[in-house]
């Protein structure tokens, strides 16, 4: 394909979906790229404690713990698993639900919900 990734570029995906998480892993893998997959939040970052990760994609809303908390939480992880890029991947469509102020990258300022 058109990109080439250093070899054991790790993406994961945290999807609920099945469908949807099987069309990820599959364009993904058609990169090159190494793709470990959770369904939730908590899965998610059972995963990252456990696996060397270069970028996150995360659905916003699932069950058990949601895409924001998930942010939340890797946020407050030390570097590097705390910096990782995050791609917000979600069908919602409220630019005001999937933009908040309080979950930016960075941000200080926490929401526990």
């Amino acid at each position: 394909m058109g990109r080439h990734w250093a070899e054991g570029t790790t993406v994961l995906a945290v999807e609920d979906d099945l469908l949807t998480a099987k069309l990820i892993r599959a364009r993904l893998e058609l990169e090159g790229l190494r793709v470990l997959e959770a369904r939730n939040g908590r899965e998610g970052l059972d995963i990252l404690k456990s696996e060397v990760v270069h970028l996150i994609s995360t659905d916003l809303m699932m069950p058990a713990m949601d895409g924001y908390r998930l942010i939340l939480e890797i946020r407050e992880l030390p570097p590097p698993s705390g910096r990782l890029p995050i791609l917000v991947l979600s069908v919602n469509s409220a630019e005001d639900d999937i933009v908040r102020p309080d979950y930016r990258a960075g941000s200080a300022k926490t929401r526990r919900s």
